[in-house]
């Protein structure tokens, strides 16, 4: 989808993650792929008119499980489960020596298939406890959902308690005014670029963000706001936010602001699962704002032109990053480097 298709533009509840990501709009992801290359933006256009789907790794489930346990605990178990564990059943029978044995106790024949012994266990003590019956069980209670391994429904678990232990995360997180999964659509109004935004949380005029990393010390997030471009999402929820609420004349739900705050919640994923919260700067909000307004502009002009430009054709210079250049300007004539 280009943005162009005709959409209700505003504030929408009730649409599920699969509706609004495979529906119209140009995202904040949208942007960042604009942001590598047109040529990338195109082909990802192709493989989701195609059908792809797109591939879940590891991290980006354990992601979706925590969003799920802080934000929409009653939704949680509703969609993620654990793998069946046998242990839990410490006397279920599991073989078919297991079944002769409690048969021979019976007084009963012990001949014929696994599935005859069953059947002759279960009309002697339907109380019987069974593996593969509660194999069955689980599989049917879990069908549909997202399996966790263990070690991620406990670290998922963990990153729940570590967050709600956080005083500014728990007050937002349980504020009962806060709004999870809204759906936002606006009309860039320089492109004409339908776009949209799906905040985490939205609590009075704060939309919060829960982002799950590897470090939330401050140096190592700053690089995931380079890296990730948070920089960029902040000012696009924020002023999207915004557009859409003006550009549809709605009223806000009760306990929600036109929003005026983004916050970022950053929980690490191991254990003892520490955190922090933090709000971008206002250079930092500026210079994304820039790149939302060039990416935007970069896509209408493609899909003007129908031109989906990759990389330079040309041969560049190239050499060391910025950061390790200036890095060596403060080194002294000792070749120590400066702090």
């Amino acid at each position: 989808m280009t943005g162009n298709e005709d959409h209700p533009l505003g504030i929408f509840a009730g649409k599920s993650n699969a509706e609004y990501h495979g529906g119209p709009g140009v995202s904040k992801s949208s942007l960042d792929v604009v942001r590598r290359s047109l040529a990338h933006f195109k082909f990802a256009q192709e493989q989701r008119a195609a059908g792809a789907e797109r591939e879940e790794t590891a991290a980006m489930v354990v992601g979706s499980a925590e969003h799920g346990v802080l934000l929409e605990p009653d939704q949680f178990e509703k969609e993620f489960a654990l793998p069946f564990d046998g242990s839990q059943w410490p006397d279920a029978l599991a073989t078919t020596d297991d079944l002769k044995a409690r048969l021979k106790e019976h007084g009963l024949p012990v001949s014929g298939k696994k599935s005859d012994l069953i059947d002759r266990l279960r009309e002697a003590d339907p109380s019987v406890q069974i593996l593969d019956d509660l194999k069955a069980m689980h599989a049917e209670e879990a069908a549909g959902k997202t399996i966790l391994t263990p070690a991620q429904w406990r670290d998922v678990r963990g990153m729940r308690d570590a967050a709600l232990e956080h005083p500014k995360m728990r007050k937002l997180l349980t504020d009962p005014r806060g709004k999870a999964e809204l759906s936002a659509y606006w009309r860039d109004e320089e492109t004409g670029l339908l776009c949209r935004c799906r905040p985490d949380l939205w609590v009075g005029d704060v939309v919060f963000d829960l982002k799950t990393t590897d470090d939330a010390r401050e140096h190592s997030f700053e690089r995931s706001v380079e890296k990730f471009r948070y920089y960029v999402q902040a000012p696009f929820y924020l002023d999207g936010l915004r557009k859409a609420i003006e550009q549809s004349g709605q009223r806000l739900p009760e306990g929600l602001e036109v929003p005026k705050h983004f916050v970022f919640g950053a929980v690490e994923k191991k254990a003892p699962y520490l955190n922090a919260v933090y709000v971008l700067d206002p250079i930092s909000m500026e210079i994304g704002r820039r790149e939302i307004r060039e990416d935007l502009n970069a896509l209408a002009d493609a899909i003007g032109r129908d031109q989906w430009p990759g990389y330079s054709r040309d041969i560049r210079p190239i050499g060391l990053p910025a950061w390790r250049l200036r890095q060596e300007e403060m080194e002294d004539e000792n070749g120590v480097l400066v702090a």
